[in-house]
């Protein structure tokens, strides 16, 4: 915990204009891809069940449209 307040107390002497925030950015814009990454992820695969189902129904309309458009 001491070196945490060290820590601190350091970076308070460095001036704002010389402080390097590029690694905390380039960690937290990682974190932010890596959680939209998951969600598309969990919603494209996971939360939808009825997906099979659904394309079986549109081949099936196809396969009848494509039936009557034969017989005419």
């Amino acid at each position: 915990m001491k070196s945490l307040f060290r820590f601190f107390s350091q970076r308070s002497e460095v001036p704002i204009e010389t402080r390097d925030y590029g690694k905390l950015y380039f960690i937290l814009s990682a974190f932010l891809f890596v959680g939209t990454m998951w969600a598309v992820i969990d919603e494209m695969s996971t939360r939808r069940p009825w997906k099979e189902y659904e394309s079986q129904f549109f081949n099936l309309s196809r396969q009848k449209w494509e039936e009557k458009l034969q017989e005419a």
